[in-house]
């Protein structure tokens, strides 16, 4: 089912979603960015950004609890869950999408399983947990999702571990944690995934950060030099982003930072910033607008860092004294579209 509403005047209030108004490869290092309201309050419903993916028409979709919506510049249609079709998706809760290179989008729930978006036949196929079929995808919110080069998809799963799907075989293969065990990620509670150049698997768990290499079936862990805190074990990696250098950003559920080199798995401690910032505020989500610049979306705005060493460049945040500020500091989703365009979303609108 869905529904269609037309895109509403830019002088709605800073609800939900926003995009910077220059192009990224036209701001210096210096520039301050402005950022221009998308939607009101029906558009977005409550002004809550759960995820941003663009489809390869160049389409804006966006998860929200309320369901899927898709932005294509001038009206918001949504998507919602409907039990008398059984094409349409699974939840509204949505928590996670991707787009795969086949131009399907997948979509991972809160409590109603996974969800397969096709363009073409404009409907979506379903994957629901069931109890009496263990061989199915396993019980629990579908956090993050990511696709291999040969198009199979994996599912990480907040109490449910680690899946491979193949799309084309629709068979799913689990990765449950277990004591001593290298043949699954350490936390059956998943929150990020991060497929790199190289087809290497990045996991991020309840427990920290571990990889599975391309062809392996070990998971190794992310170790960090001696003498060295390791600021991962025992935090939730919420967000994994592989920059152009190809080193990979890690941020935690408890404000933590680290830069991953993955030529040998070694990890390096960003260190907090000054005191302006809060150092607890959970990493969500990254972008890379500029070469020279990696914009970290927290609950507390977004941090410009440095892309060489991390060090850290400026705060982007709301403030009711600016009208192109950012529309709310809870920056859940981040988007660089191909126009270089940055979607932000947020949780209320601020």
């Amino acid at each position: 089912m869905h529904r269609g509403i037309s895109w509403g005047c830019l002088a709605f209030g800073l609800l939900g979603s926003a995009l910077v108004c220059a192009a990224a490869s036209d701001l210096s290092p210096l520039d301050e960015p402005g950022f221009v309201s998308i939607g009101n309050s029906e558009s977005i419903p409550d002004g809550v950004v759960s995820a941003l993916v663009e489809d390869h028409a160049g389409m804006i979709w966006i998860g929200s609890p309320a369901g899927l919506i898709r932005y294509d510049g001038y009206r918001f249609r949504f998507h919602v869950h409907d039990d008398a079709d059984p094409r349409s998706i699974s939840g509204n809760f949505v928590r996670s999408l991707l787009l795969a290179h086949d131009a399907r989008i997948w979509i991972g729930t809160e409590a109603d399983g996974l969800s397969v978006y096709d363009p073409v036949q404009e409907r979506f196929e379903s994957f629901a947990h069931d109890p009496a079929q263990p061989e199915g995808i396993a019980a629990g919110a579908v956090t993050a999702l990511a696709e291999t080069p040969d198009g199979a998809v994996w599912i990480g799963q907040r109490g449910g571990g680690l899946s491979r799907l193949d799309p084309r075989t629709r068979q799913f293969r689990h990765f449950h944690a277990a004591a001593g065990s290298e043949q699954a990620p350490n936390d059956d509670r998943v929150q990020a995934l991060l497929v790199d150049r190289s087809g290497d698997l990045w996991v991020g768990t309840w427990d920290g950060l571990v990889r599975l290499r391309a062809g392996e079936d070990r998971f190794e862990p992310v170790r960090f030099e001696a003498g060295v805190a390791d600021v991962l074990a025992g935090k939730t990696v919420w967000c994994l982003f592989e920059a152009r250098d190809g080193r990979i950003w890690v941020g935690t559920q408890q404000g933590d930072l680290a830069l991953v080199d993955p030529r040998d798995a070694r990890a390096s401690p960003l260190a907090q910033s000054d005191a302006e910032g809060d150092p607890s505020a959970t990493v969500y989500t990254a972008v890379q607008p500029l070469a020279q610049e990696v914009w970290l979306g927290r609950t507390s705005g977004i941090e410009v860092r440095a892309a060489d060493d991390g060090r850290l460049l400026r705060r982007l945040r709301h403030d009711p004294a600016r009208s192109m500020s950012l529309a709310s500091n809870e920056v859940r989703a981040l988007l660089l579209d191909r126009a270089q365009l940055v979607w932000v979303g947020g949780y209320g609108g601020g």
